[in-house]
């Protein structure tokens, strides 16, 4: 995803795919480590805002009011997001978001 957001005609097809997708049908997957990648620009911010699912992993305290805006989050999403765990090579936890009603914490495996 990253690769992408360097070039500006990668950043038109996230905003656009993020934006038009669901209306179409269709399936638009956005993969990031870092969703600071994401959140930085205004026009990628969009694939995080308008997910029907969101998977965030351990991520950077410093990105943490962008990913509460950018993603709707309450507190106790956000007190969840920043208690996230990893072991290199061995495990993530992860926080799912599939809707506004439900949420869970989790951990994914490496194998």
């Amino acid at each position: 995803m990253w690769r992408l957001l360097r070039y500006e005609g990668g950043k038109t097809l996230v905003e656009d795919a993020s934006r038009t997708s669901r209306h179409l049908g269709l399936l638009f997957i956005g993969i990031s480590q870092e969703l600071g990648d994401l959140l930085r620009d205004d026009r990628a911010r969009n694939l995080a805002t308008n997910s029907a699912i969101k998977i965030i992993l351990g991520n950077d305290p410093s990105n943490f009011d962008a990913i509460r805006d950018a993603c709707g989050l309450t507190p106790q999403e956000m007190s969840a997001i920043a208690h996230l765990t990893r072991k290199n090579r061995e495990y993530s936890d992860a926080f799912f978001d599939p809707s506004q009603d439900v949420s869970w914490c989790g951990q994914t495996c490496s194998t």
